[in-house]
């Protein structure tokens, strides 16, 4: 059995990947974010918004990037920590789904009643519905939730760590150097 291992990528052609990725992670945020974080809280330009969210993004993958020594073993504490935190996020970002969900159906079961109070009284009754949510309450849900997945994705890295670029060596055979000196 062969202990030689194909040649992975170098480390020029690592890093090229890496930025070709960054590039592309940069890009999907920044439309992500203008259409939802953007639209939330800067109807007329969502795209500074967008472009905003996108380079916090890419500043967390380059600080993951740069600073995490991929010689260093897992750290599964920090990875733990940082993976609760991501959840707790996305807790707060479906709380606040909840939250919205329930002003609409308070508006709309009151719509109901004052519908239905109109056709008791046999009037012909209009009813506008208008839920007054503050702006910022869909773009922290955004927020929430863009932030708990990147939380959670560099809690997974963290904590599983990378694993080593050679295999460990193998373990030196018995030989007669081993042997027991003196009798037995």
């Amino acid at each position: 059995m062969s202990t030689a291992r194909t040649p992975g990528l170098t480390a020029r052609q690592r890093t090229h990947l890496t930025l070709l990725v960054m590039a592309f992670l940069t890009i999907a945020t920044w439309i992500l974010a203008a259409h939802t974080i953007g639209e939330a809280l800067a109807p007329r330009q969502p795209e500074f918004i967008g472009f905003a969210v996108a380079l916090l993004v890419v500043a967390t993958a380059i600080c993951l990037w740069v600073l995490w020594d991929p010689n260093r073993g897992p750290a599964l504490p920090l990875g733990l920590a940082l993976i609760g935190c991501g959840t707790a996020c996305i807790l707060v970002s479906v709380a606040l789904q909840f939250y919205l969900a329930g002003v609409a159906a308070d508006s709309a079961r009151r719509a109901g009643d004052l519908f239905s109070q109109q056709a008791r009284a046999g009037q012909i009754a209009t009813v506008n519905v208008n839920a007054n949510v503050p702006a910022s309450v869909p773009a922290v849900g955004y927020l929430a939730l863009l932030g708990g997945l990147w939380l959670a994705a560099a809690g997974i890295r963290v904590g599983l760590g990378r694993s080593p670029a050679e295999p460990p060596p193998l373990p030196r055979p018995a030989g007669p150097a081993d042997a027991p000196v003196g009798p037995v």
